[in-house]
């Protein structure tokens, strides 16, 4: 049985901690922002990101909402699949 490799970084993160907007958010935003700031642009699916931060597919859902309305996260539009 082989592990299941894990996503590695797309970029070096910036040292400090949280923006001021993320300080009284929930914790599962947190966590997301934390994840996903180290990476760039991302590939990655909900289902994805749930599987690797061990999170229900909801709570990844809503906390991409939230990032996304604090201005925190932006999704790239992509070409449809063919």
């Amino acid at each position: 049985i082989l592990p299941r490799p894990v996503m590695p970084p797309r970029r070096e993160a910036a040292p400090g901690g949280l923006p001021e907007t993320l300080k009284d958010e929930a914790p599962t935003v947190k966590l997301l922002w934390l994840w996903l700031l180290p990476q760039g642009v991302v590939p990655y699916s909900q289902r994805a990101m749930a599987e690797a931060l061990g999170l229900e597919l909801r709570a990844v859902g809503s906390a991409l909402k939230r990032l996304r309305a604090l201005g925190l996260v932006e999704d790239l539009e992509r070409s449809p699949r063919t």
